[in-house]
C-alpha cells in the first residue's frame, strides 16, 4: 500500500459549544487534537464533572505518545487535563464506545482499530499489523 502524505490541520480538535438560551450556542472552548473523530461525554472519574474521551484516526504520527486516544478529565470551568495510555499506541482507533463492560458499576471505554489508513507511516503500520490488535478495552479502575 502506497503511503499518502497529509497535512495536519490546525482546526482539528474538540469544540465545546454552550447553550446561551433560546437554542443559541456559543463556542466556549477549543481543544486541539489532530485528526479528532469522535468524543464520548461521561463522568468517567465520578467526580460530578463531565469528562471527554476522544479518538483520533489521523493523529500526528511524529508525536509521542500518538494521541490516537486521549482522555480529558474535567477540572472545572472548561479546564481539562489530558491523559494518554501506552497501550493506546498499539493500533489506529476508528471506533469508540462506552459502557459498563465488566459489570462493576463504572463506565469503561472500548476502542476498535482499523489498519487500512494509508497515511500511517509504513514502519508503524507494519508494527500494528504484526501485533494484530483489533479491540482494546480500557477498564475503568474506580471500582
Amino acid at each position: 500500500m502506497q503511503q499518502r502524505r497529509y497535512a495536519l490541520k490546525a482546526y482539528h480538535g474538540i469544540r465545546i459549544f454552550l447553550n446561551q438560551g433560546n437554542d443559541s450556542f456559543k463556542e466556549s472552548k477549543f481543544i486541539p487534537l489532530h485528526g479528532a473523530g469522535k468524543v464520548l461525554v461521561e463522568d468517567f472519574d465520578q467526580d460530578g464533572k463531565l469528562d471527554l474521551a476522544c479518538s483520533a484516526y489521523f493523529p500526528d504520527y511524529t508525536q509521542k505518545p500518538l494521541a490516537g486516544f486521549v482522555l480529558l478529565t474535567n477540572q472545572g470551568n472548561l479546564n481539562f487535563s489530558a491523559h494518554t495510555f501506552p497501550q493506546c499506541d498499539a493500533a489506529n482507533w476508528l471506533l469508540m464506545d462506552k459502557g459498563d463492560i465488566d459489570g462493576d458499576g463504572d463506565v469503561d471505554i472500548l476502542l476498535g482499530a482499523c489498519s487500512i489508513n494509508n497515511t500511517v507511516p509504513e514502519p508503524l503500520r507494519k508494527d500494528w499489523n504484526k501485533k494484530g490488535i483489533g479491540v482494546l478495552l480500557l477498564r475503568n479502575q474506580l471500582k
